[in-house]
């Protein structure tokens, strides 16, 4: 479950990348500086979205959570810790 809510995060901020590159281009071609401010701000936090995305993927792949199709936080029998992944957010 988290490696399918990364990808459809990766998604959306691909998309707001692109978008981005789009209004700086269309604001260069129409000398509208409004939209290309905007398309800036667009590329700026898709990438650090990208970034941020990527590094909590990483991350996550190494602490075992895409072992599981179910997220962590849902109680255990007996609250049993969870030995596979101590160093998880969510115990």
């Amino acid at each position: 479950m988290v490696m399918f809510m990364a990808h459809i995060a990766f998604i959306f901020e691909v998309l707001a990348l692109a978008i981005g590159l789009a209004a700086i281009h269309y604001g260069k071609e129409l000398h509208a500086r409004l939209i290309k401010t905007a398309g800036i701000l667009l590329v700026v936090f898709a990438t650090s979205g990208i970034l941020c995305t990527g590094y909590y993927a990483i991350k996550y792949f190494f602490m075992g959570h895409y072992k599981h199709a179910y997220d962590f936080n849902i109680p255990m029998k007996d609250n049993m810790a969870h030995d596979h992944c101590s160093e998880s957010v969510g115990d």
